[in-house]
């Protein structure tokens, strides 16, 4: 597990936790007006109790309602942690606990809002695409993908080619130049 707190000073030390390795990492942010910096703690172990002693060895030298963030392998595995530590330290508050996963979707956020944009599961991108193309059947507009727009799957399929175009790199721009596909 990894831990970012904030407001700590110091330079890059490695400690030694019964054959597990830590490391600081002071990490001085661009000024955001609270000139804080942060601090990174590493700590490689194949053993995962000496994993999280260490790092409940760790958040317990901050008070109780420090900001910290927990990331874990899993949400489950960053809560499971987060109660560990308030139940040895009675009570706390300002954990912020996330996946990696989660934590890069979070961050992502702030550059799509930025953008005009905002995060969409697929659940919603799909919901989304039932709504079009039964606003687009309705309407008529449907032609080539008439037949199948209203089969189960068929929002899903259109989800999973559209993400795929989007990982790829292929514009909408770039697709409004191919021919139309021959009528059925």
């Amino acid at each position: 597990m990894a831990f970012i707190c904030e407001g700590n000073d110091g330079g890059i030390a490695g400690l030694d936790y019964n054959g597990a390795t830590a490391v600081d990492i002071v990490i001085s942010l661009p000024s955001n007006g609270c000139g804080a910096n942060l601090m990174l703690k590493v700590l490689i172990s194949s053993a995962a109790s000496d994993r999280l002693s260490a790092a409940a060895r760790f958040l317990s030298r901050f008070s109780n309602s420090a900001q910290i963030l927990v990331i874990g392998a899993t949400r489950a595995a960053a809560d499971d942690f987060a109660r560990h530590c308030a139940r040895l330290q009675g009570a706390t508050f300002g954990i912020r606990r996330f996946s990696l996963v989660q934590l890069a979707a979070h961050i992502s956020t702030f550059r799509l809002a930025a953008n005009g944009q905002a995060p969409c599961s697929a659940l919603g991108t799909e919901a989304t695409v039932v709504r079009a193309v039964h606003d687009a059947y309705n309407h008529g507009s449907l032609q080539y993908f008439s037949p199948v727009a209203l089969l189960p799957g068929f929002a899903k399929a259109v989800r999973a080619t559209a993400s795929e175009l989007r990982a790829a790199g292929i514009a909408a721009s770039n697709l409004e130049s191919l021919p139309a596909p021959p009528p059925m």
